[in-house]
């Protein structure tokens, strides 16, 4: 049995959401979140999909920029493309959270 990996991700919507469907039929929500500074090169991402049918209206009204954590079950894969090894990052989200910003004048 595999273990079941959870995580909590805080970061900026990355690419909008959008709807995408699994080989078995079933709808979900996709979209990436960025954790760090766009100075940062490459930009760690998370690929983040949204299966919970009130979790997936809420994710469609995210836009690029938005601040939000998300909480759920972390799988990673591995694969070379073009000599380059590659590292996929995804959560199967549990919660999603507006993060607000209190900034002290």
């Amino acid at each position: 049995m595999e273990d079941m990996r959870l995580i909590s991700v805080a970061g900026s919507v990355h690419f909008s959401p959008h709807i995408k469907t699994t080989k078995d039929g079933r709808q979900y929500v996709h979209f990436t979140i960025a954790t760090n500074s766009k100075k940062e090169t490459p930009r760690p991402q998370f690929h983040i999909k949204v299966f919970d049918q009130e979790m997936m209206l809420m994710a469609m009204k995210l836009q690029s920029g938005t601040k939000i954590c998300v909480t759920g079950e972390y799988k990673d894969s591995i694969a070379i493309v073009a000599g380059c090894l590659l590292i996929s990052q995804q959560v199967i989200a549990s919660n999603i959270e507006l993060v607000t910003v209190k900034i002290n004048k």
